[in-house]
């Protein structure tokens, strides 16, 4: 015979249904959110930025990473990384990445970019990405594979709330890892305030 065990983590349940959780991992009502959804443009950038400064991680820093909770079912069709890294004379390549951190760390969608090749209108640089539906719920990660000679860049923010959006929660943390290649060497490593530098973003639709 086969033997049902189940066990509850924390001293009491949550009396708010999950379908009105702000997310799955937390009990906190998402009614809170004053932002009307349907109101907002149906394409939205997160940290559409016009001013910026750039800061450089530590030299040691291959990959950054900056984790989110989706609080409102999105379809993502961009990723972007810091136009700092733009460098005419110098081409080297790097990697946006996002990624399942519920499931085994999974790559989801990625971006390839050129220094070479950034905007120098904006402080950010976006390439489209195959359009990937993540739904409410959903616990991710951005992880940036830093170009090898130029090292890891962040945006300061100062000009806007990156974490104020009625759609996507970010984690107010970065991880790190000095392994290019190995995205699990960001786990467990010590935490950075992400409102001080920005590692990446992304685009996505309602």
């Amino acid at each position: 015979k086969w033997v049902l065990v189940k066990f509850i983590v924390g001293s009491k349940d949550c009396e708010i249904p999950p379908d009105y959780r702000e997310d799955i991992y937390s009990c906190k009502s998402e009614n809170q959110w004053n932002t009307n959804l349907a109101s907002l443009p149906s394409n939205l950038t997160v940290g559409s930025l016009s001013e910026c400064s750039f800061q450089k991680y530590d030299d040691n820093f291959k990959l950054v990473a900056l984790d989110f909770v989706v609080k409102h079912a999105v379809i993502v069709t961009g990723l972007s990384a810091p136009s700092g890294y733009s460098q005419p004379s110098s081409v080297q390549d790097f990697v946006v990445q996002l990624r399942d951190l519920a499931n085994q760390n999974v790559l989801v969608v990625s971006a390839k970019f050129q220094t070479n090749k950034l905007s120098s209108t904006s402080c950010l640089s976006t390439q489209k990405v195959e359009n990937y539906l993540l739904p409410k719920g959903f616990y991710g990660t951005l992880v940036v594979h830093c170009p090898p000679i130029h090292g890891c860049l962040g945006i300061e923010n100062t000009h806007y709330n990156m974490s104020n959006h009625p759609a996507i929660k970010f984690v107010p943390i970065l991880r790190y890892g000095y392994e290019i290649g190995d995205e699990t060497d960001l786990l467990g490593f010590p935490a950075k305030y992400f409102e001080i530098l920005i590692p990446a973003m992304l685009h996505f639709q309602l």
